[in-house]
């Protein structure tokens, strides 16, 4: 996975992930994410992503994992 200018991978705890690890990979919900003023997550932030699209990854009711597509301004994913 690539972010903010560093390359990551391993695992991480779920705290760690803030929202998206709760929503997405506790609650198998698809979280969407804007930055603005009153809004921020610490996770994208620090991966200097403005908008976020989170999708679970799901296998016979099971949840395996997520995958995110993030871009560095304000975008709207279709």
């Amino acid at each position: 996975v690539w972010g903010g200018g560093a390359d990551f991978a391993g695992s991480m705890d779920i705290e760690d992930l803030g929202t998206l690890g709760w929503k997405v990979l506790e609650g198998g919900q698809v979280y969407r994410y804007q930055r603005s003023a009153r809004r921020t997550d610490r996770f994208f932030d620090n991966l200097g992503l403005a908008s976020v699209l989170c999708l679970p990854l799901e296998i016979e009711g099971r949840i395996l994992g997520g995958i995110f597509f993030g871009h560095r301004g304000l975008h709207r994913f279709t």
